[in-house]
């Protein structure tokens, strides 16, 4: 604890969310779309940052699991998260996650750290189209049906 101020941690992680995604309306135009599952991270580097007042310092994170180590190196957790996507591919999403590991290294069953992130990202969705413009999706089940005999 730090008197009349606080402590803000920062990670470099690589991250794998396996999500059930669930869309509401028709393939080709605007969507809604709803996940939620499971998460596993790797944190790489971390940053601890200190301020009181108008002092602020800030030093590495040692990550292990050894005593003496500040944070664990793994996490995991689940999230949800809920988009929009329109008919040409660009979608808007907001991500919540929630870790369920413990992050304190040290044997003091007392003390607890857990993540909790908030994420809002865009992005692009790549289709192909025919000469029209409309969407061109291959569902030809009879291809792989002759392929299986």
């Amino acid at each position: 604890n730090i008197p009349g101020g606080y402590q803000q941690y920062t990670f470099s992680s690589l991250e794998v969310p396996l999500y059930l995604q669930y869309k509401i309306g028709m393939l080709g135009r605007n969507r809604v779309f709803l996940g939620a599952g499971p998460y596993f991270a790797v944190h790489t580097d971390g940053n601890v940052y200190l301020h009181s007042g108008s002092i602020s310092s800030r030093a590495d994170l040692l990550l292990g699991s050894k005593v003496g180590d500040q944070y664990k190196p793994i996490d995991f957790g689940a999230g949800i998260n809920v988009g929009y996507q329109i008919t040409q591919g660009l979608f808007l999403r907001l991500r919540s996650q929630m870790g369920i590991l413990n992050a304190y290294p040290g044997p003091d069953n007392n003390t607890k750290i857990k993540s909790y992130s908030f994420c809002v990202s865009a992005g692009y969705i790549f289709y192909s189209r025919d000469k029209s413009g409309r969407l061109q999706i291959n569902r030809d089940r009879s291809k792989q049906h002759n392929m299986r005999r």
